[in-house]
């Protein structure tokens, strides 16, 4: 099992290995948690996840909360927490910290499958890669990828 246990609360215990990439703990089986681009002429890339991945001056970055099993898929969930005193949100910016995101992800490989938008729906990761591409461009296509504090999604996630 990996070297630091982040939580263990489900069918799947989340971890860091010495690399501080993350696994899934499941079924006997450490599956680190990655994404990969798969997408017809896409780049081929995996990027495997680590906690705090993105922290700045302002928040944290994306830590793990949980893990569990549903309908024969993983799901794994960050949060991005603000750095209270040195964060203000800024008008235009797509979502509120603290934000969450969703993923699912194989239980045989630790492979990234799709995403929950905040809408509720699910979405494949093709499609929400798609989306980061457009994001690009268009930042309103990044707010639908993370459930920020206006969606009060802390306390739906504790019920």
């Amino acid at each position: 099992m990996g070297t630091s246990t982040i939580e263990s609360n489900g069918l799947i215990t989340l971890t860091t290995d010495s690399n501080g990439y993350i696994i899934a703990n499941y079924n006997g089986l450490e599956l680190p948690i990655h994404l990969k681009d798969t997408r017809t002429g896409g780049t081929g890339q995996s990027q495997y996840l680590t906690s705090g991945h993105g922290n700045n001056d302002v928040a944290y970055g994306w830590t793990p909360v949980a893990a569990d099993v549903l309908d024969g898929v993983g799901i794994y969930i960050a949060i991005n927490n603000p750095i209270t005193q040195y964060y203000s949100y800024s008008e235009g910016f797509p979502y509120k910290l603290p934000a969450y995101y969703v993923y699912t992800f194989s239980l045989e490989s630790g492979q990234i499958t799709g995403s929950y938008l905040d809408t509720g729906e699910f979405e494949d990761i093709n499609k929400v890669l798609d989306r980061v591409d457009r994001a690009a461009t268009y930042d309103f296509e990044y707010d639908i990828l993370y459930w920020g504090a206006e969606e009060n999604i802390e306390n739906k996630l504790k019920s």
